[in-house]
């Protein structure tokens, strides 16, 4: 069994091999140099990965030339028809969509646009009987990739079908993309996800209004609670009773706030906030005759206007990223 080694590749021109530079440890540095001669030797490599992989068969069969023995003299064997199969399907995908690629090859992030400009990735891992496993996919979705796997296609069906589902939520990520640039979002915390269809927004002092957009009918009446102290959401929620009809599909939801509840949402928070103790939720969504968001409510009085009172509490988190010494040789390839 082998073991792994830590190397650091910089690819000016990926996936062109020009310029590419490889820095590694000691013990893989001095078996590169014993093989230099036959890693350059006659050959001009088009792309990194076609260096990679002769480097690869080189080195391993240095190693097993000269029977080297002891716990860390080896380098892990690439599956070789796991490789070839997605060598290939990733050639079709194109490498420009590739931005992360695991030692093994088994671990890839792909990226691309919508129509809106939108920048998408999506994180594919493939297991040892790729292409005739179903790789497992995760990307910033509000739900989960539905696609048909097709073992001859490989990762390239799942590309398409995660494609078309990024084409279908362009209606609802521009609804809420408005909302973001015209109103003041509490929560999610920006930038936020994609996944993410609820936003509160803050109304006035003390008083923020949670929208959950809907995923068929994202320019319909979303879902409204109101937050803050009753004496102050409760005129709200009359206002939004008597005025909820005229909502209107053609504006947007931050220009539908100002008509219902005749007043501007937020763009700053308040120079000197009061703390808010209490927190009093009315839920509007039982009122609606409009297409609202699906979601499970924990309260029994969903369908009638209702209050609650709890602690308001908040943390932060800190978090701090290591950093990687660099590594001592180098070589470049020209």
């Amino acid at each position: 069994m082998g073991v792994d080694h830590e190397v650091y590749i910089s690819t000016p021109h990926f996936p062109s091999a020009v310029g590419l530079t490889l820095s590694t440890d000691c013990h893989l540095t001095s078996l590169i140099t014993a093989c230099h001669s036959h890693l350059l030797q006659g050959k001009i490599y088009q792309t990194v990965l076609e260096f990679l992989l002769k480097l690869q068969q080189i080195c391993s069969s240095h190693i097993n030339s000269v029977d080297c023995k002891g716990e860390g003299e080896g380098l892990a064997v690439l599956n070789k028809p796991l490789f070839d199969s997605l060598l290939m399907h990733l050639d079709t995908i194109g490498w420009s969509r590739v931005s992360q690629v695991s030692s093994d090859f088994t671990v890839f992030s792909l990226t691309t646009r919508d129509e809106g400009g939108r920048t998408h990735i999506m994180k594919v891992k493939v297991g040892t009987g790729y292409p005739q496993e179903q790789p497992e996919v995760e990307a910033d979705l509000p739900n989960n990739i539905t696609f048909s796997y097709n073992p001859s296609e490989g990762v390239v069906s799942v590309v398409d079908a995660w494609e078309k589902q990024l084409c279908a939520m362009q209606d609802v990520w521009q609804v809420l993309d408005e909302l973001d640039s015209s109103a003041l979002v509490l929560d999610p915390p920006a930038p936020p996800p994609r996944r993410a269809i609820t936003r509160r927004i803050l109304l006035e002092n003390q008083v923020s209004v949670q929208l959950s957009v809907s995923l068929q009918h994202p320019r319909c009446f979303p879902q409204c609670h109101l937050l803050g102290p009753s004496r102050l959401t409760s005129p709200l929620a009359a206002m939004l009773l008597q005025n909820f009809q005229d909502w209107d599909l053609e504006r947007s939801i931050k220009a539908n706030l100002e008509t219902i509840l005749d007043r501007m949402p937020c763009l700053t928070l308040p120079v000197t906030p009061a703390p808010i103790l209490i927190i009093s939720s009315v839920c509007m969504s039982g009122y609606v005759d409009k297409p609202t968001v699906d979601t499970v409510s924990t309260s029994s009085l969903e369908s009638v206007p209702f209050v609650e009172s709890s602690s308001c509490a908040s943390c932060q988190l800190n978090l701090t990223q290591g950093s990687r010494a660099p590594l001592p040789m180098e070589w470049r390839v020209h």
